[in-house]
């Protein structure tokens, strides 16, 4: 009877411990899939875009402000003289918060669209966004209208390289989720993109090798290095220039999205 007895003791010893760790891992799983969803809460605004428009300075020729909103909600880029740092707040109030910037000084439109967007900044208080363009608006009014730069939008063709228009374009590629892939005209080529803001940078450019007969090679080699040399690149409609440093590289046309 003893026996019995200290035997039952042991297997409602195990029993509860078993279920004691069933429930610690069940809990676990429930809180993992709570932060999961907390990382998520910024992804559909993630992504780098250009100011277009500003409620107050219909043109501004020759800046080009940036807004990059990261998955985790940071918020960065520059505001036509400075580059700014913030948080993006979904929990009403300003939709930019705690925005900060470096403090150079900048005369002219720089100035004056710099001081335009701090303030739509404070008084923005919503959000809108598609899948080309991001609005921050007060009440009705829009504030800041800004288009995503992705050059994973629509195909791309080359217009000119190293200054030379080229009247007919041969060279056509697209971006689909960081992976380039086009063709010279002869061969066909490929690589990653990873893009923040105008800065850009296409790594593990390869291409096929096929003789081309009556084929410009020389120029196909110039392109081909020069997509591995691009730092940045600017955007003007549908027109896209890149660039290694300040030196223009090469030039490209959106074919039929902007």
């Amino acid at each position: 009877m003893k026996q019995s007895l200290v035997l039952f003791a042991v297997v409602t010893l195990l029993l509860f411990g078993c279920k004691s760790k069933k429930e610690v891992v069940v809990d676990a799983q429930k809180e993992e899939v709570v932060k999961v969803e907390e990382e998520n809460e910024y992804a559909e605004y993630a992504g780098s875009y250009q100011i277009i428009s500003l409620a107050n300075i219909p043109e501004f020729n020759g800046v080009s402000p940036t807004i990059i909103i990261k998955d985790d909600g940071k918020v960065g880029g520059n505001n036509g003289c400075n580059s700014y740092f913030g948080k993006l707040n979904l929990d009403g109030g300003p939709v930019f918060s705690n925005v900060g910037s470096t403090r150079m000084a900048c005369q002219g439109i720089a100035g004056d669209v710099e001081r335009e967007i701090n303030n739509a900044f404070s008084e923005g208080t919503s959000i809108e966004i598609d899948l080309k363009n991001l609005s921050l608006l007060s009440g009705e009014t829009v504030l800041i209208k800004a288009r995503r730069l992705s050059l994973g939008i629509g195909e791309w063709k080359l217009i000119a390289l190293e200054g030379k228009i080229i009247p007919e374009p041969i060279v056509f590629f697209s971006v689909d989720n960081g992976n380039v892939q086009g063709t010279t005209g002869c061969n066909t080529f490929s690589g990653t993109l990873i893009e923040e803001g105008f800065k850009i940078k296409i790594n593990d450019v390869s291409a096929t090798e096929m003789d081309c007969e009556e084929f410009d090679t020389v120029s196909e080699v110039v392109f081909l290095r020069a997509l591995g040399k691009v730092t940045s690149y600017k955007l003007e409609g549908s027109i896209a220039t890149f660039y290694f440093g300040n030196k223009e590289l090469f030039v490209l046309e959106n074919v039929g999205e902007f």
